[in-house]
């Protein structure tokens, strides 16, 4: 009987552990590390206002961060708890103020601002958060409006749009000249899309504008040489009729540029020849969609975004916060992603925080001992991720 006994505890033990190993096995990763991470404090300082936004940019002027978050928000190295609030835009306008894109050149901070009912207020500059002077009250010039201001190599631009009774929208490119907004040789360019980011190398300045590359100085800009498997520099060839997601500078003589069709294109000679990626896709096959890329020179670390707009009314591509590449050797054709995710993060930490979600731009800011990097998302806040002590802290949600 005792024998007996034993035996059918034995296969109890059996049983259990069996059933815990295949549940365990069964879980999702997800899952685990979402239980897992439910004991970090991702969440520990995060601004509850702004949890669910979709930001449109993150600056730093002095020791302050400034964020479009609808309208413009602050928070200081020195804020404790670490919270964002908001920037009192009295001065602007006594209407809600939206803040729709913004950069900072050398102690300057430049915001486009708009009101609650979508009218544009121009572009506004302060150089202490506090007080705000209209920039050149001329621009836009009326029927024009401001659509976005960019910045590279601590140079300002401006785009604006105007549109014809057939709904066809141009796009002109302003340089800021340190007093009003000068016209560029982009006047009124109705082939292009919205030019949407700008870096500088090899002492060009490089713009994605919807299917094109622009490149040039402060003022001659033109249709620049796309990737040697984009047809016309308009389109990429078939089977994805994608555009460009956004461009970054990589050191001194490098230009990085990603596509909406999920491949990533590299030319360090002014486009004169250019080198390109595979399609990147999920384990379901589908290809992303890339936004604007972000290299982080002091880690050698390429980060880019998965955004999930919609390329056609049939074609939503998939999702997974952002693709991470080692840089250390360079950019080849062969280029693979980092699937451990360990390089800005861990496995657990990216999956309890970014993955999964649309990433629409990740600013980065060399601090000098610290490094700073954040993920702007569409619908789910606002995260950050801060390099010390020879590591990357892992996101923390804003």
């Amino acid at each position: 009987m005792k024998a007996l006994m034993y035996t059918r505890r034995i296969l109890y033990v059996l049983i259990t552990v069996t059933t815990v190993f295949l549940i365990s096995c069964a879980d999702t990763e997800a899952g685990i590390f979402s239980r897992v991470a439910s004991e970090t404090p991702i969440s520990e300082n995060m601004t509850v206002d702004i949890q669910g936004a979709t930001p449109s940019f993150v600056v730093r002027l002095g020791t302050t961060y400034y964020a479009g978050i609808g309208t413009l928000w602050k928070k200081s190295d020195t804020d404790s708890p670490a919270q964002w609030s908001k920037v009192d835009l009295s001065s602007v306008s006594t209407s809600t103020v939206i803040a729709g894109s913004g950069a900072v050149i050398t102690n300057t901070l430049f915001v486009a601002f708009s009101d609650s009912t979508g009218s544009g207020l121009g572009i506004w500059s302060t150089t202490d958060g506090t007080t705000w002077v209209r920039v050149d009250s001329t621009y836009p010039a009326a029927g024009s409006t401001l659509r976005i201001i960019l910045a590279a190599n601590n140079q300002l631009f401006a785009v604006s749009s105007t549109v014809d009774t057939d709904l066809n929208e141009s796009y002109a490119i302003h340089h800021f000249n340190g007093t009003s907004f000068e016209a560029t040789s982009i006047t009124s360019d109705a082939t292009i899309g919205l030019p949407n980011s700008v870096a500088y190398a090899n002492s060009a300045y490089w713009f994605t504008a919807g299917g094109f590359l622009l490149s040039g100085t402060t003022t001659i800009i033109t249709n620049a040489p796309g990737p040697a498997d984009w047809a016309t520099g308009s389109t990429v060839a078939a089977p994805l009729a994608a555009t460009y997601g956004g461009v970054c500078a990589i050191d001194a003589t490098g230009i990085l540029v990603s596509g909406r069709n999920g491949q990533l294109f590299y030319t360090s000679d002014n486009g004169a020849s250019w080198t390109s990626s595979t399609e990147f896709k999920n384990t379901s096959s589908k290809v992303y969609s890339f936004s604007i890329p972000t290299y982080i020179d002091t880690t050698m670390v390429l980060a880019v975004g998965t955004n999930g707009i919609p390329r056609s009314d049939i074609d939503t591509p998939p999702t997974d916060g952002y693709l991470e590449f080692d840089f250390a050797t360079g950019f080849t054709a062969g280029i693979t992603k980092n699937v451990a995710h360990d390089l800005l993060s861990n496995a657990v930490n990216f999956s309890a925080s970014l993955a999964g979600l649309s990433v629409t731009a990740m600013p980065y800011f060399d601090l000098g001992p610290t490094q700073k990097v954040f993920a702007l998302t569409d619908g789910d806040g606002l995260w950050s991720n801060t390099y010390g002590d020879a590591a990357w802290g892992g996101w923390v949600r804003e």
